[in-house]
């Protein structure tokens, strides 16, 4: 049981880093946006994740709060960074 966890919390991860990473290269706004605002919306998406209760009532119940707001939050998170990450790149130019 212990390994399926990991394997899914790993698929879990990389999948919204995916979806942030592909995000940021179709959306040009996105990846535009200043350091503040991505310094602040990271923040934010961080405070949430921290708070966000997941109810464990039963699977579909995990699965439900796992993607219906882990999932959002994860790739919000995701976006920020790779947004921090480029602004980092082009200011140390």
């Amino acid at each position: 049981m212990r390994e399926m966890a990991l394997l899914f919390t790993s698929a879990l991860f990389v999948g919204t880093g995916t979806i942030g990473a592909w995000i940021h290269l179709r959306v040009r706004r996105v990846a535009a946006a200043p350091v503040l605002a991505a310094l602040i919306v990271s923040g934010i998406s961080t405070e949430l994740l921290s708070v966000a209760p997941i109810r464990t009532g039963s699977y579909s119940a995990i699965y439900t709060t796992v993607f219906a707001e882990l999932f959002p939050l994860l790739v919000i998170l995701w976006l920020s960074l790779i947004s921090l990450l480029g602004a980092a790149r082009g200011a140390s130019r």
